[in-house]
């Protein structure tokens, strides 16, 4: 007996809507299928935040005949395959496609994967069906039922190369298991993904990476070779290997640190309960571009050693030095977001792990000092929790203690108050403005940090006596 519900008596998400649709369908003589992702999520008890329908024809004209009732806005997102979005006030989205082919079969055998060619008829003949039927002509239902991915044909992948990659990415969200030989038509294609667009490629990337078990859908993605094609810069360390079996130890440790950012998450949430909800609402950040801010991270960890293929040195002992592996590993990490089409906030978010990840060893000779951690936090800004949740275990208590200080909404770290601003040292100091003086208050908020004074007097007072000497540290 199937575990899946009757699709003719599932109640429809959004019966208005799915009213509203049908009424306008007949009065056209369209025939209207709820279809793919819709009729996958539906079956699963998932909630829908778009429907997507394929109609007979005419679906620019069924789409502005429903908007005003809908009071929504209306994109044509193709042309030429007829295309129409609404998205109605409170976001939810309907895609409206023209039937490909001349029956809704010929439809469906164009899909990615068999779990989104399953449709259900609503709208038949310009009638309105008593009870929608589903129609399945590859075998859908039989593999959401044993939680299986298998793509339709390998001719519809390679018709759309982001296909490969979109296949694991809805395994991932569901936890299916792959098809053997859908798997092997990836790993057989996967360079057919450097045809694909980048923004394209990078949308179905992020959301594997903003997965909490992201770590593990790397590793499938390395063993069908697709990371090789994805992020060249960070596989390119598997050519760094040491000793006798010649392991990649440093890319061993880029999925170390990868897993322990996951890891550390949990560990996080069940040793900080209090700071646990701001650190969650900080990850799930939407960066330009719709990036989740934990998706930015875990791809910054990824590129962290990217410059150090380009920059090994034998040491006179017989080991490897890494001079200037920084620099260069800015310049990988760029790259690679350009390739992947990523907003420019995104990008300075990576590449920022990557230039800053030194700050790291600077903070940890004095973790608990609030200078040390004030620094940290400033040159690293929303990428500070990418480096302390993947601490290693000798330095995991006080990176969890320092994340505690960084998501502090009171915290004098992330947003301090000055007691020695501009206009004060002017007015007190007769400083010019210039980058001496912003050197100077600069230095005055770590010594203010670090307890030298408390009050503007005490700030004044201590800016004259340190004013006579630029180049002493405060402390």
């Amino acid at each position: 007996m199937s575990s899946l519900p009757d699709l003719t008596t599932l109640p429809l998400p959004y019966p208005e809507i799915q009213h509203l649709l049908m009424q306008n369908c007949c009065e056209l003589g369209l025939d209207l299928h709820l279809v793919g992702g819709s009729v996958r999520d539906l079956l699963m008890g998932r909630e829908l935040h778009d429907l997507d329908y394929v109609v007979s024809g005419s679906s620019d004209r069924l789409a502005r005949r429903v908007a005003g009732p809908l009071k929504a806005h209306v994109v044509c997102l193709d042309e030429d395959f007829g295309v129409m979005r609404l998205i109605l006030p409170d976001g939810l989205q309907l895609d409206l496609t023209n039937r490909q082919g001349d029956t809704l079969e010929d439809d469906l055998a164009r899909r990615d994967c068999c779990l989104n060619a399953i449709a259900l008829t609503m709208v038949e003949d310009g009638a309105r069906l008593e009870h929608p039927r589903p129609v399945d002509p590859t075998g859908g239902l039989a593999d959401l039922e044993a939680r299986r991915m298998r793509a339709v044909s390998l001719e519809n992948l390679l018709a759309d190369p982001v296909r490969i990659l979109r296949l694991l990415r809805i395994a991932a969200t569901h936890t299916f298991s792959l098809d053997l030989e859908t798997l092997g038509w990836i790993e057989s294609r996967a360079r057919a993904l450097k045809e694909a667009p980048g923004e394209r490629v990078a949308t179905e990337l992020q959301q594997i990476l903003a997965r909490p078990d992201a770590e593990r859908w790397v590793m499938r993605l390395l063993g069908l070779g697709l990371l090789d094609v994805l992020l060249p810069e960070a596989t390119a360390l598997r050519k760094l290997v040491r000793g006798p079996a010649r392991e990649p130890w440093i890319f061993v440790e880029t999925l170390e640190r990868l897993r322990r950012f996951d890891t550390g998450i949990g560990r996080f949430r069940s040793e900080a309960p209090e700071a646990a909800a701001r650190l969650m609402a900080h990850l799930e950040n939407r960066l330009p571009g719709g990036t989740r801010l934990d998706a930015a991270l875990r791809l910054g960890l990824l590129l962290l050693d990217a410059g150090r293929p380009w920059c090994r040195e034998v040491t006179p002992d017989g080991t490897y030095a890494f001079p200037g592996h920084v620099i260069e590993g800015e310049g990988r990490a760029r790259t690679a977001s350009e390739r992947l089409r990523l907003s420019g906030r995104t990008t300075d978010l990576v590449v920022a792990l990557v230039k800053h990840q030194e700050a790291v060893a600077t903070w940890r000779d004095q973790p608990a000092s609030p200078v040390a951690r004030y620094r940290l936090f400033k040159v690293l800004g929303a990428a500070t929790p990418g480096l302390l949740l993947s601490a290693g275990e000798d330095d995991w208590p006080a990176a969890r203690d320092a994340l505690i200080a960084y998501l502090d909404p009171s915290s004098a770290l992330t947003r301090p108050t000055r007691l020695l601003t501009g206009d004060v040292a002017r007015k007190a100091l007769d400083l010019r403005p210039g980058p001496a003086l912003g050197v100077l208050l600069e230095r005055a908020l770590e010594a203010q940090l670090a307890g030298a004074f408390d009050d503007v007097e005490g700030a004044i007072a201590w800016a004259r006596k340190k004013g006579a000497e630029p180049d002493v540290p405060p402390f």
